[in-house]
């Protein structure tokens, strides 16, 4: 067949399952068939390596702008959800949802694809991807037949090639209806001026659907009772909204529901708008949590939505804990190239509508390579395949990280290792709390044997390893890591379980800027007791040390209390060893405590019950022995 020219044509992505196989061979002939012709054609290239991802969104972004073609090779389980971020399922899903032409190759005598699916299958149970084929390629598409006139083999591959350009050249001007038989628009469609856009269409019309709106533009927004720009009142609220001088996330909302009901796809210069718009209040920090509390459950994709473009260098949507999980999966796409610092502590716990979507949030996440503070705080119901979208993550200027509860009983621990793998990476890290993680396993904190915190000031480990906590082994690699961490200034390892060959990390620690401890019943059990000489030889060396907290260490043998003997904390102000001698045996190492507190003479707070035989005078200094409290010393981050 000949192939003329193909100067002009529409843009075209090849979707197709990458196997190496007969079918694969063709097509990539093909391609260079039409490419060698001047046809725009994009195909991602079997040998891309670790690029792969990253190629085949950069075609996909690309072939959104140019609302190119979307050339689906329709083998038998073409879509089939797989454990690809970038399969043909994804691929096919990112052009229906964005309205681009999706053209069918049938290449099968099975057609249209029928992936598989069951109880047995690992990543569909239930026929959600053979239900989105039949959506995206119902029987009423026109598709291209590859195959030859029995149907048994392919075409030759310039015959194939034939067919598509002729397709394709038809030219940007005109379209193939993705759904439904071909509509041609011969030229844009004329319309009514708002808020600033030219009163000409300035892209083509795709589709059918799309059709039916430029031609109901200037009457009505697809059915009645949505707003339209020549009854504008609801759109001028929702520009008032907008525009307000305090921005009212809860009113625009609110706006904008009247304006286009949930589900109702914005035209294309409303959307524009509401773009440009999301992006001025969020960088005035518009605050979306209210918004959030007042929408309907399942009535939050268009808020979501605005995210997906709106996120300029803040993003705070704590205790949203209702946003369904088709609303985060809108974040699929994101890319938020200018974030620094995102909120979404207490999102996905235990009344949470959407924790299955949590995925599509940390993948997102995972590409800020701006990212410097992130809150998860309580985000106890995090499913581990959303913690594997780390695994990507490059946070190299991430500062304040909060990961609070995460790993608690709900959750076992499942994902860990992405996480702490994801922030051993993180050498600007400066402050880091992990406190009631008392799940991971040691296998996950083994994530940190490279990690190098040459910057951290502030940890908060509190809890996470106590009885009943998954495996406490886990313990040396943290603490070896912190050994290392040169400008620690708090740290709260108030854990009744860390095995004393993990306390045992900290002899060679150089804590010189440390200020605040608290190891409160970290020595509440002979087992674990041996280990105490390590961490007080570390403390002994804290010349900067201004309270300490070790109430409830009972078990610290005499021996280890020795280790206090050369400590000169001359800027110690506050101090509990409440209980720390109740047991006559370890008595004896009472005297070389107090006769470093002796020495401490900016103390101002002390407290000690009445266990301490007071032999030594501590000259200058207000001591009070009041009756048990509650610990003073945690480092919260």
């Amino acid at each position: 067949m000949e192939i003329p020219d193909g100067a002009g044509s529409r843009l075209a992505m090849f979707s197709a399952r990458f196997d190496g196989g007969q079918v694969e061979q063709k097509f990539r002939e093909v391609q260079k068939i039409l490419q060698a012709h001047n046809y725009d054609t994009l195909m991602v290239e079997a040998d891309a390596g670790e690029d792969f991802g990253m190629l085949t969104m950069q075609y996909l972004s690309q072939l959104d702008e140019e609302r190119g073609i979307l050339l689906a090779v329709c083998t038998e389980h073409y879509g089939e959800m797989t454990s690809s971020k970038y399969s043909s399922f994804w691929e096919l899903k990112y052009a229906y949802d964005r309205d681009l032409a999706i053209m069918p190759l049938k290449v099968s005598k099975v057609y249209p694809p029928r992936p598989p699916f069951g109880a047995d299958h690992p990543y569909d149970k239930k026929g959600t991807a053979r239900g989105f084929v039949k959506s995206a390629m119902p029987s009423s598409t026109v598709y291209i037949n590859c195959l030859d006139e029995p149907g048994e083999n392919l075409l030759a591959a310039r015959d194939i090639a034939a067919l598509i350009a002729a397709k394709l050249r038809k030219g940007k001007a005109n379209a193939t209806a993705t759904r439904g038989t071909p509509v041609e628009v011969a030229a844009p469609v004329a319309m009514t001026s708002h808020v600033g856009y030219p009163a000409q269409a300035k892209r083509p019309v795709r589709g059918m659907r799309s059709f039916l709106w430029a031609d109901c533009w200037k009457r009505c927004f697809y059915h009645a009772g949505v707003g339209s720009f020549d009854d504008d009142t609801l759109w001028k609220e929702v520009e008032r909204q907008f525009r307000a001088s305090e921005f009212n996330a809860s009113s625009t909302l609110k706006a904008l529901k009247n304006f286009a009901p949930p589900g109702r796809p914005y035209p294309a210069e409303a959307r524009q708008f509401v773009m440009q718009e999301s992006k001025r209040v969020m960088r005035c920090k518009g605050n979306i949590q209210e918004a959030t509390k007042a929408a309907e459950p399942g009535g939050l994709e268009e808020l979501v939505i605005l995210l997906l473009f709106a996120v300029d260098e803040e993003l705070h949507m704590p205790f949203c804990s209702q946003v369904p999980a088709e609303a985060w999966r809108q974040l699929e796409a994101a890319r938020w190239e200018k974030l620094r610092a995102a909120d979404f502590s207490w999102c996905f716990q235990t009344d949470s509508q959407g924790a299955a979507g949590a995925a599509f949030l940390l993948a997102a996440l995972a590409r800020c390579s701006e990212l410097q503070e992130l809150n998860m705080d309580k985000c106890t119901h995090v499913p581990a395949e959303a913690w594997r979208q780390l695994e990507a993550a490059r946070w190299e200027k991430l500062t304040k990280a909060d990961f609070e509860g995460c790993f608690q009983t709900d959750s076992q621990g499942a994902g860990a290792a992405f996480l702490l793998a994801a922030l051993a990476r993180c050498s600007e890290l400066e402050e880091l709390n992990m406190q009631y993680c008392y799940e991971v396993p040691a296998e996950a904190w083994r994530q940190l044997e490279a990690a190098r915190w040459e910057k951290l000031t502030k940890a908060n480990f509190d809890r996470c390893f106590e009885d009943g906590s998954q495996d406490a082994a886990g313990a040396a690699f943290l603490l070896a890591a912190l050994a290392r961490c040169s400008e620690l200034q708090e740290l709260n390892m108030n854990c009744t379980h860390v095995p004393a060959e993990a306390w045992r990390q900290l002899e060679d620690a150089r804590w010189e800027k440390l200020r605040r401890a608290d190891f409160f019943g970290c020595f509440s059990l002979s087992e674990f007791a041996e280990g105490a000489a390590g961490l007080l030889a570390a403390l002994a060396r804290c010349s900067e040390l201004e309270e300490l907290n070790m109430q409830y260490c009972y078990e610290v043998p005499a021996e280890a209390w020795r280790q206090l003997e050369a400590a000169r904390w001359e800027k110690l102000t506050k101090a509990n060893f409440d209980r720390c001698f109740s047991l006559s045996e370890f008595a004896e190492g009472a005297a070389v405590l107090l006769a470093a507190l002796a020495r401490c003479s900016e103390l101002q707070d002390l407290r000690s019950a009445s266990y301490l035989p007071w032999r030594t005078t501590a000259s200058s200094t207000s001591l009070n022995s009041p009756s048990p409290s509650p610990s003073f010393g945690a480092a919260a981050v």
